[in-house]
């Protein structure tokens, strides 16, 4: 019996939540620590407003006094709040499949929706959109983590990622609506450093600015560089005899880190440490420096970032879900696509340190 566009949209939902439950293995990127880190500790927001509001304690506002006996006593109203203003956008990828593609698979199409589909066609559907959802679960995937780590100006309608909220010029910009120029909003920007392996500035850079990190948000737990800044680093060790190294034993499987009781992905490990913190090699970032052309070679970057700062927010709903759109009058097709509403949220910048390699 031929299929009707009910199977058509069931199987294809069907055969999406598979996918997303059961992620084919990546021939072309194996691996996106950035997303991946994400995913661990997101969070959920109900929608119905233009913004996600954070709360941000700029200022103690203290008024306390030394005192003795019935001395009077003068009381402030603290004002040390600001709000912080993260606009939620949306992304969303699919593709279609023709009636003619259907006939091609051998699949002949009926309008009337009560025919019942055999077994072998539900089997011949099935496959024809193996190789569609893997191509829509990867690179829908390969998309959303660029977005997450690029600055956002591409587009109005581009989240601002990574490099908006954590800035290698961390004294220009308003993130979220605060002005960093100002004054009285330091505690707004980043921390960065210069790194020059000529000068032996680079582990004395990391350990300034590690150090500045711990002083505003506690210790950072994630930190990730490009290939060409994993060279530097260790050709800085190699001079640098007298400090302790980690080396993982074996290559081939998730390490569990001493320092920090976490384990890294085998596709991304370094086998370096900082401080007790793996060291995780990002290859997308060359991938987020062919788009967007000159300027700061990504590839050189190094980020050590504190996560309890950091957080992927999406809409309640529209987690990376799959959608079946309708069909429409004028075509002959069916539509399958997958959908994320949300933001990329900072609740301290001063928590967070950025560099290149010279």
């Amino acid at each position: 019996m031929p299929a009707s566009p009910a199977h058509i949209a069931v199987v294809g939902k069907y055969s999406l939540e598979y996918y997303q439950k059961n992620p084919p293995v990546d021939q072309i990127q194996t691996s996106r620590p950035w997303i991946d880190r994400l995913r661990q500790n997101k969070m959920a927001f109900p929608g119905g407003k233009e913004n996600i509001v954070v709360q941000i304690l700029t200022d103690y506002d203290e008024n306390g006094e030394w005192y003795y006996g019935d001395q009077e006593m003068a009381y402030n109203r603290r004002d040390g709040i600001q709000q912080a203003f993260f606009k939620w956008r949306s992304f969303r990828d699919g593709y279609t499949l023709t009636d003619d593609d259907f006939i091609e698979n051998g699949i002949q199409i009926s309008m009337d929706n009560n025919v019942t589909m055999s077994g072998a066609e539900r089997i011949q559907l099935t496959n024809l959109f193996e190789t569609r959802n893997t191509q829509l679960t990867l690179g829908f995937t390969k998309q959303l983590d660029q977005g997450f780590l690029r600055n956002g100006v591409a587009g109005s309608d581009h989240i601002k990622g990574l490099d908006y909220l954590v800035s290698t010029t961390p004294n220009v910009g308003t993130p979220a609506g605060i002005n960093r120029a100002k004054a009285g909003n330091a505690y707004w920007r980043n921390n960065v450093g210069e790194l020059n392996l000529a000068t032996g500035t680079i582990l004395e850079a990391m350990e300034a600015g590690f150090e500045a990190c711990q002083r505003n948000g506690g210790m950072p737990n994630f930190i990730q560089m490009g290939t060409k800044a994993i060279a530097v680093y260790r050709a800085a060790l190699k001079e640098d005899i007298g400090r302790e190294i980690s080396q993982a034993a074996n290559f081939r499987q998730p390490q569990a880190d001493g320092g920090i009781g976490q384990s890294v992905d085998g596709g991304t490990m370094t086998g370096y440490h900082f401080k007790g913190i793996p060291i995780v090699r990002n290859f997308v970032f060359s991938d987020v420096q062919a788009l967007e052309g000159a300027g700061t070679d990504w590839d050189k970057r190094i980020q050590m970032l504190n996560m309890a700062h950091i957080k992927e927010h999406f809409v309640r709903g529209y987690d990376e879900v799959d959608f079946i759109p309708p069909t429409v009058y004028n075509r002959e097709a069916h539509y399958f696509g997958r959908r994320w509403k949300g933001a990329l949220c900072m609740t301290r910048a001063n928590s967070h340190w950025t560099g290149a390699v010279a």
